[in-house]
């Protein structure tokens, strides 16, 4: 990564952050930031694949969303949320 503000430079990856929002969609941009390389057509394919396969999520995580407030704070919910993944799928962590 690369910041110069006075110049109005942001780079990521050698790419200008500017030019990955106007050209790429979010997954090519979740493939750069997983694997520091954007990726070609095969390589985007694979990993959609590999992402579309990892979507699902347990049926009763759903219910863990209503015990939360209307106005509840959005990263309140997500930090939450993650955190309790890991007692749906604690036989999937990489420790």
């Amino acid at each position: 990564t690369y910041v110069d503000g006075p110049k109005g430079q942001c780079l990521y990856r050698g790419y200008p952050v500017a030019e990955l929002c106007a050209k790429c969609d979010f997954m090519e941009v979740a493939h750069l930031l997983l694997n520091g390389e954007l990726p070609d057509r095969k390589d985007k394919r694979r990993f959609v694949e590999q992402i579309e396969s990892e979507y699902m999520v347990h049926e009763r995580f759903k219910d863990f969303f209503k015990v939360f407030r209307m106005n509840a704070h959005p990263m309140a919910i997500m930090v939450a949320a993650t955190g309790s993944l890991s007692a749906y799928y604690h036989d999937n962590l990489d420790w």
